[in-house]
Parts: structure tokens; sequence; C-alpha cells
């Protein structure tokens, strides 16, 4: 047993410690550097994917630039043609007008409404006649309305005349109308009329504490484009960005 105890001994100390430690530095290293090839090489590869995607990404980038600019360019020419066909539709009602608040009558005819509009009309001072109506017809739902005392359903009737000497009577005719209780307005579109109605919401907005001087109101005119005036100043609009410029040019802010 002693012998055996005595080998032992004298072979664990033939290799010095300190050799024992580089040796396993030096497997350790070579683990290392195996490993870090390794790993470059897969990052070289990431970093050449990573450069490739950013070519990629770029090509995109220009490509949706092109495309925006392109969408740009056909919202554009979309709002241009949006608003020529407001333009046509607008020009094919130039000869309509409409009359509010005209009686409702139980049994009425035709003939009897179209009477009742022209001598309403004729009343505010405009000249218009049986022979200048092309037709005629009642829109909208009927209400009711106090008419020198008495509670009367009312509806408005649009009306086509067939001569601008007729329809410029009319218009001239629509103070003394509105005074009588039959305002006449022009059978604007939809899209005419909700301009009108920002322009107006506008102006309330900044007359809220107290009339302005000159007074500033929008109305449509004679050729159905809407149109804001200041005091003898007037100016037109027919989209939003006309509408902006009207008022910074009449200095209404």
């Amino acid at each position: 047993m002693s012998t055996q105890r005595t080998t032992r001994a004298s072979v664990s100390t033939e290799i010095p410690s300190s050799e024992i430690i580089a040796a396993i530095d030096i497997a350790i290293e070579k683990a290392l550097s195996r490993h870090m090839a390794l790993l470059s090489t897969k990052i070289s590869a990431l970093e050449e994917v990573v450069r490739q995607k950013d070519i990629v990404i770029a090509e995109q980038g220009d490509n949706i630039t092109k495309q925006a600019a392109v969408i740009l360019r056909m919202e554009e020419r979309l709002q241009c043609i949006y608003e020529q066909h407001d333009s046509l539709d607008q020009y094919g009602r130039r000869m309509c007008i409409r009359v509010d608040n005209i009686p409702v009558v139980e049994g009425e005819t035709q003939v009897d409404v179209q009477a009742s509009v022209l001598a309403t009309l004729q009343a505010a001072g405009a000249d218009v006649k049986a022979e200048d109506v092309v037709r005629l017809h009642r829109v909208g739902k009927t209400a009711p309305k106090d008419i020198r005392g008495r509670n009367i359903n009312v509806s408005q009737v649009i009306i086509k005349v067939n001569s601008w000497r007729a329809r410029e009577s009319a218009h001239n005719a629509r103070n003394a109308a509105r005074e009588r209780g039959n305002p006449i307005r022009q059978d604007l579109t939809m899209r005419r009329r909700e301009l009108l109605q920002l322009a107006r919401a506008r102006i309330d907005e900044l007359t809220q504490h107290g009339p302005r001087n000159p007074p500033v109101y929008a109305y449509a005119n004679i050729n159905c484009v809407p149109t804001i005036r200041c005091g003898n100043r007037s100016r037109k609009f027919i989209n939003e960005d006309e509408m902006d410029d009207a008022f910074g040019y009449l200095n209404i802010e």
C-alpha cells in the first residue's frame, strides 16, 4: 500500500500545474478562435443580408416617393375633374330658381301651384309670366307656417324658366321676396350649398361678438357662384382653398 501511494504522488508531481493551465488556455483559445471565426462568418453574412435589404428598402422608398407624387397629381386632377363636373351640373341648373313658403292647398293641381308661384314672384316685383315657365314642382317637406296670423302648410317650389330675362328679374326681386316671407334661391348643387354653409359658419364665428363694419356676408351670385362680400368688395370661390383666399384677400379675420 505504501508503495502505491508513493507512485501516485510521484506521478502527480511530474507535470507542473502551470503547464496544465497553459495547455488549458491554449485549448480554450483555439476553441474560441474557431467559434469566433464561425461567428464572424455568420455576422458578415448577416451584414450582407442587411445591406441587401437596405438596398431594397431604399429602392422601395424611392418607389413610394414616386407613387406618392403620382397619387398627389391624380388627386389634384380628380379635384379638377370634380370641380368641372360640378360646374357643368350647376350650369344645367342655371335657369332654375326655388321659391320658399308657397301655401299648399288640398286638391291643388299643377296649374294652381303655378298660379300661386307666379303671384308670389310678381308681388315681389319679378317679371315672370306663365309663358316663361318650362316646368315646376314642389320639393321638400310640407311644414306649417304662420302667415298673417293664419297657420298654413307651405313648401318650396322649384321652377325652371326659359329666358335669362325672367331668371334675372327673379334674382333682382330676391330682397323684396325675402321681406314678404318668400325667399328666392338659386338651385345650387349640394357641393356649392355646403361651401356656402362653411363660409357662413365662419362669418358667424367672426361676428359672434357683434356685427362687423362694413358688414360681411356670403351668398351665391346670379351665376350661382359662392361669393363673400365685405362692404363694396367681393371675392368668388369654388372650393375651400379659394374660400380661405377670399377671407384673406378681404382681410376678414
